[in-house]
């Protein structure tokens, strides 16, 4: 199935169901913006699958961009992380669509957002 969508501002012609999700789950790890769903997505277990429509709560591009793909499969967006063995501090972000079989994984330096995060709460606290 073809759609035309816009990401991040940019138009994108004529996606396939993969290369929107590919984008879509790109953003929420990428832009600054997106940084709530890294926040609830870190207070979860790692390994824990969560569908990803309640991590995106609050971030109405987000949740409009979803509402969008999803009407063109059946099933729901799944992620859920895991620590990342062979270099500390960094972990895999992991992306599922069973009825898709689609998947997209992100390595993601969680240490330095966790970091940022506390450092942003001790400025707070001031």
């Amino acid at each position: 199935m073809k759609t035309n969508f816009i990401y991040s501002d940019k138009p994108q012609e004529n996606l396939d169901i993969e290369d929107e999700l590919s984008c879509l789950t790109a953003d929420l790890v990428e832009f600054e913006c997106n940084l709530p769903f890294l926040e609830k997505l870190f207070s979860t277990e790692a390994g824990k699958w969560v569908e990803i429509s309640l991590l995106c709560q609050g971030l109405q591009e987000i949740e409009k961009q979803l509402k969008q793909v999803q009407k063109s499969f059946d099933g729901i967006i799944q992620v859920a992380w895991l620590e990342y063995p062979q270099i500390p501090g960094y972990c895999l972000i992991i992306f599922f669509v069973e009825d898709l079989f689609w998947n997209n994984l992100a390595l993601y330096n969680q240490e330095k957002f966790l970091q940022s995060k506390r450092k942003s709460n001790k400025e707070e606290i001031r």
